[in-house]
């Protein structure tokens, strides 16, 4: 009798073995998904770069730009071995005024708003913002292999939502004065225009930066402007980048 019971239960556990749900792949690394996002938009990235008139800073300005973006990723635990790269172009036509990220992970920022830019958590936001792209992965989401192309007009408020929560949560790790988020999206839907959204989507995203602001301990010293934004931009009004060229 006692040989009967471990038999059927020996039995009864090998059927149960191979009627279980074999468990999920191990979801990738944050480095090994941006890489292999990277290699889905290689071609359209090198499509839109083409359009893009790249503009070498000096050397003040371009060590400040990779500090400052070393700075917004390194201070979140699980981004720190992600690298990015801040690019600054004066885009021709309707890339005029564009930020642009790519994972891999270049960053563009047109060189009006670097000029325009009067306060640093503003402009951290904005590097912000489109590293929260990549990490978010909302251009490989959105990328159709059919057409090529990755259309971010078309995101969902879901995952708006998400980009602005981690964009402030990078702002805020870092030290940065988290209101900046809302200045940077105002300038960003209002002067650039860029995503054509509407009045109440623009509302939308600025409720959500204040609510997820709203749950974090008010920093003691928030950086606004830091001596060496100051030092950048005294450079860049030297730097003869020319009149805005906004599109309205």
């Amino acid at each position: 009798m006692q040989w009967s019971f471990r038999f059927v239960f020996f039995m009864f556990f090998i059927v149960m073995l191979g009627c279980s749900t074999p468990p999920p792949p191990p979801a990738l690394r944050i480095e090994e998904q941006i890489l292999a996002d990277n290699r889905t938009l290689a071609t359209y990235q090198e499509r839109v770069e083409a359009g893009l008139k790249r503009r070498k800073p000096s050397a003040l300005i371009q060590t400040y730009l990779e500090q400052l973006s070393k700075k917004l990723i390194s201070s979140h635990s699980e981004y720190r071995g992600v690298v990015f790269k801040v690019e600054l172009h004066d885009a021709s036509s309707a890339l005029k005024g564009s930020f642009l990220s790519f994972p891999g992970s270049v960053i563009w920022v047109p060189i009006q708003y670097l000029k325009e830019c009067e306060y640093e958590n503003e402009l951290a936001s904005a590097i912000a913002y489109q590293m929260s792209l990549v990490i978010q992965r909302v251009l490989a989401k959105n990328y159709d292999p059919q057409s090529g192309t990755s259309n971010l007009e078309q995101l969902t408020r879901g995952e708006r939502a998400e980009v602005i929560r981690s964009t402030v949560e990078l702002l805020y790790q870092a030290g940065f004065d988290p209101r900046g988020v809302g200045e940077f999206l105002k300038r960003f839907h209002e002067d650039y225009r860029v995503n054509r959204l509407s009045s109440l989507e623009i509302e939308l995203d600025l409720k959500e930066a204040q609510r997820a602001r709203s749950f974090m301990v008010p920093l003691r010293h928030p950086v606004v402007r830091s001596d060496a934004f100051l030092l950048m931009k005294k450079e860049v009004q030297s730097w003869g980048l020319g009149q805005s060229s906004i599109t309205k």
